[in-house]
């Protein structure tokens, strides 16, 4: 058994709302690495809290706890959940920060995210229909990936997904160019990316 959020975090200040939803949390282990430049807090809830809240209860900790030091912070998050959580009721509740989190990873698999038609069979089965582009075909494996630790890995939900496939919605400039609006969207985010690694 872990301790209290709070308990292990007790001069950690931050407004109301946010320490209601730490407040019955429990730190199960604290581990950094050999150079000390990483902390990873792992972190178990009987309730979901957005991963807004999360981003910033890590950058609390740091800039409150760990403000002079080259350190970066990173809470794991472990949701137990009631019986009566499904894979689609868990998406309709935390599908603003799923949306969130794939955001701030890849903005190409969040415009896929985006444009996918998702729907639910079963117990435990999610549909998810992609744009039938080769990007979204050359991501499909990542994108199943992320959606199965979130609902696997980290609230503990069975999830099988099965993908298929529709004709994405050309854009006018997109059908001049006989290109679809996705590829050209997405080849569009791929090269901001790129100029921004460049740069960085």
């Amino acid at each position: 058994m872990g301790k209290l959020f709070f308990d292990v975090f007790p001069t950690l200040k931050t407004d109301e709302e946010r320490k209601l939803l730490f407040q019955e949390t429990e730190v199960e282990k604290v581990t950094t690495n050999s150079a000390r430049s990483y902390l990873k807090v792992d972190m178990s809830s009987r309730h979901l809290i957005p991963k807004k809240d999360i981003y910033q209860m890590e950058r609390a900790i740091k800039e409150q706890l760990f403000a002079r030091t080259p350190i970066e912070i990173r809470i794991k998050e472990s949701f137990h959940l009631s019986e009566q959580y499904t894979p689609e009721n868990l998406f309709r509740e935390y599908r603003e920060s799923i949306f969130w989190e794939l955001r701030q990873k890849s903005q190409i698999e969040y415009s896929m995210l985006q444009n996918a038609k998702c729907s639910f069979e079963g117990r435990d089965m999610m549909c998810l229909g992609l744009e039938d582009t080769v990007v979204a075909k050359g991501k499909k494996d990542e994108m199943i990936s992320y959606l199965t630790e979130v609902f696997t890995g980290r609230c503990h939900i069975p999830l099988n997904i099965r993908v298929e496939y529709h004709k994405p919605k050309e854009s006018k400039i997109a059908s001049l160019l006989g290109e679809t609006a996705a590829d050209t969207k997405v080849a569009i985010e791929e090269l901001k990316q790129t100029i921004q690694q460049d740069v960085e």
